[in-house]
């Protein structure tokens, strides 16, 4: 029986568990109307696991591996991008039949505002985050930090059979490059694209709140809904001590009260967010994140 529409997201390693937990504080309070699973990858313990049910996540175990091929690996762990290998992952979204659409965010990102009517859109939607930037004027391609899925039996195979193919000329690559690469005409159909809105780069943010004049708060297209974190480190990552964290809240509260340097006020909201979800994780004994 299918389950009609819903958001998923992976863990592909216990590394991004913060993310994900942070991306679900914020996504609960869109108060949306359908539910949120997360894909679990064999590398995700059990212990984990339980946790993430507990605070509501539903789950969905994948404990295949998907086979790449060793030099895909190797050049990914070189270039230190090593995290791409377990984003392919993702592609398993493509089969998951039991739900009639799905609504994919990635793991590194924080969620602004009710999301819901993006099940409206077709097969496909997605960002070309990044374009409006100046420099990147030339950028074509969808990015699969979130994307609007109909699931199909088979097409998770269809997409990962082309690692062999995209794995000649690129030497290093995560799932983005395999999506691509099978929607090859994705740029040349404008009906697919969404507002950039829904997938902002947290380093473009500055840029897109003060020179393109989004506003940080609304519901509609001139608004930003979703903050995408991506590069490495990620913003959980880092090391806190009491200092920092009290200079982070005065910076957060100041921010909030003037309205002033908006991209700062969400940058820290996300991270104080995260301060959270590492201290109900600690109070748990974690040992490691």
């Amino acid at each position: 029986m299918k389950e009609s529409k819903a958001y998923v997201t992976l863990l592909g390693s216990q590394n991004y568990l913060l993310g994900l937990l942070a991306l679900y504080e914020s996504w609960l309070k869109t108060k949306s109307s359908y539910p949120f699973y997360a894909i679990l990858s064999s590398k995700i313990d059990k212990r984990t696991e339980n946790y993430i049910q507990d605070i509501g996540i539903n789950i969905i175990r994948e404990d295949i591996e998907i086979s790449i091929p060793g030099n895909v690996l190797e050049a990914n762990k070189n270039f230190s991008v090593e995290r791409w290998s377990n984003t392919l992952l993702k592609l398993k979204i493509f089969d998951l039949t039991q739900f009639t659409k799905i609504v994919f965010l990635d793991s590194d990102m924080m969620v602004l505002r009710n999301l819901d009517h993006l099940f409206e859109f077709p097969h496909m939607s997605a960002t070309n985050s990044g374009a409006l930037y100046p420099g990147n004027e030339d950028w074509k391609e969808l990015n699969s930090g979130l994307m609007i899925i109909v699931p199909e039996v088979g097409l998770y195979e269809k997409i990962s059979s082309l690692l062999d193919t995209v794995a000649s000329r690129k030497v290093h690559f995560g799932d983005q490059n395999l999506i691509n690469e099978y929607y090859s005409d994705w740029y040349s159909r404008k009906e697919l694209y969404i507002p950039e809105v829904y997938n902002v780069f947290s380093n473009y943010l500055n840029y897109y709140l003060t020179d393109l004049g989004l506003q940080y708060k609304g519901n509609d297209n001139s608004s930003v809904a979703v903050i995408h974190f991506i590069g490495y480190p990620k913003p959980w990552m880092y090391k806190d001590n009491l200092l920092l964290y009290l200079y982070r809240s005065l910076k957060y509260f100041l921010f909030g009260i003037t309205g002033l340097r908006k991209a700062d006020y969400l940058k820290l909201k996300y991270k104080m967010m995260i301060t959270k979800c590492k201290h109900d994780i600690n109070g748990l004994n974690f040992k490691s994140i």
